[in-house]
């Protein structure tokens, strides 16, 4: 009930991210600084290269993470940012 609330008065792309960090467990500036190369769709896994504790891992998405709203410029180029 109170995710719900939280995410109706969250507009984009703060509502995208939100839904990202408490479906993932993923730290504000893991998920602010991922870019489109970190996603890989087809396995549904997002690596993460720089963490807190300086160890590369790789996290889960789940169905919600999978069909979040997705920035308008997804188009993939390697390097972008995409928050």
């Amino acid at each position: 009930m109170e995710i719900k609330k939280l995410l109706d008065v969250c507009s984009e792309p703060l509502k995208s991210i939100v839904t990202i960090a408490l479906n993932t467990g993923m730290r504000k500036g893991e998920i602010l600084n991922l870019k489109w190369r970190d996603i890989d769709f087809n396995q549904r896994i997002i690596y993460l290269l720089e963490t807190k504790s300086g160890e590369k891992r790789e996290v889960p998405m789940n169905d919600v993470v999978y069909n979040v709203d997705r920035p308008k410029d997804s188009s993939g180029i390697i390097g972008s940012q995409i928050f």
